[in-house]
């Protein structure tokens, strides 16, 4: 008997969920391992030891800014991912900065703890540091209105009461998956529980036509830590691909982006980046590794030299063995 046209769109409609879910698991699997090999990413101690020395010759000026704004020692604090204060602990501006220098000085850190205080660091402190370079020509590259416009961002706000935190990690949406990938150690909230993708804008439908997840739209962290590494990181074109992956784990395992959100911006000052090609973006350093050879084997499909649709289409979203 001829299937109905309702039934055969059915089946699309199910493959392709199956596939997207897949690809999450799969981005939270390769996220989640990368920030257990932090001894690897030479970028960001390079980046690290950068902000220390800006930290040394600018003190004065970082210390007042730590009095002056609270959000910095809040972004420091539970429930955001990387945190290195519990919600409720108290500290003061001097403890704060040693803490700061302390975390970005030791090689062997929590990759999550030093990622966050780069993101603190170029959003909250850069700009009213003396010495400083001029970030104008990034700034337009890093975050072009069309990947930042209303229209093309790509998410839709939830109420701040409707948030809770959790310890679950990546950006996995499927019961079952999420039952495979590892939990925090402390509470997070994560940007799946404050947006929606509006299924409106061309960035959500250009994804979901080829299976691509997205979380909540191009990354403004993303665009934040690229620029804190052209300004000041004086990374090789190598480091600067490492960083781009280790900002892809640091964002993913705190559930708030994607990969497709995290490179699509990356891609913007020169890291390689091919749509659906997750090898193409990972380093040398990296795919050399222990860990990228163990996932390779359970995701053959998507660690493969080319997984474009077009030249190596996915078979079966549930093909994995963990």
């Amino acid at each position: 008997m001829m299937r109905s046209m309702k039934q055969e769109q059915l089946k699309y409609d199910l493959h392709n969920e199956l596939q997207i879910r897949h690809r999450e698991f799969f981005e939270s699997k390769l996220a989640i391992d990368l920030l257990k090999h932090n001894k690897q990413f030479s970028s960001v101690n390079k980046i690290s030891s950068a902000i220390v020395k800006l930290i040394e010759s600018n003190k004065k000026a970082v210390m007042d800014l730590i009095t002056s704004n609270p959000n910095i020692i809040t972004e420091l604090r539970e429930p955001y991912f990387g945190s290195c204060y519990d919600s409720k602990q108290e500290t003061n501006p001097a403890e704060v900065l040693e803490k700061i220098c302390s975390i970005l000085n030791n090689e062997n850190a929590d990759v999550r703890n030093a990622m966050q205080i780069h993101c603190i660091f170029i959003h909250r402190i850069y700009d009213h540091l003396e010495k400083r370079s001029e970030k104008t020509e990034f700034v337009s590259k890093l975050f072009p209105s069309s990947l930042f416009s209303k229209e093309n961002r790509s998410r839709v706000e939830i109420k701040e009461d409707n948030i809770k935190s959790t310890t679950q990690l990546g950006i996995s949406r499927h019961p079952v998956f999420i039952k495979m990938l590892e939990k925090s150690d402390k509470n997070h909230t994560r940007a799946m529980e404050k947006y929606t993708p509006d299924y409106k804008t061309t960035f959500f439908k250009s994804a979901l036509e080829k299976n691509i997840p997205i979380v909540c739209g191009p990354s403004g962290h993303t665009g934040s830590l690229m620029l804190g590494a052209k300004l000041y990181g004086d990374l090789t074109s190598e480091q600067l691909k490492e960083y781009a992956l280790v900002s892809f784990a640091f964002l993913a395992a705190g559930g708030n982006h994607s990969f497709h959100e995290v490179m699509v911006v990356a891609a913007l000052v020169g890291v390689d980046f091919q749509v659906g090609n997750y090898a193409e973006s990972i380093p040398l350093s990296i795919k050399k590794s222990g860990m990228y050879q163990k996932l390779s084997n359970h995701f053959s499909e998507f660690l493969d030299a080319d997984i474009s649709s077009e030249n190596n289409p996915i078979q079966s979203p549930l093909t994995c063995s963990l």
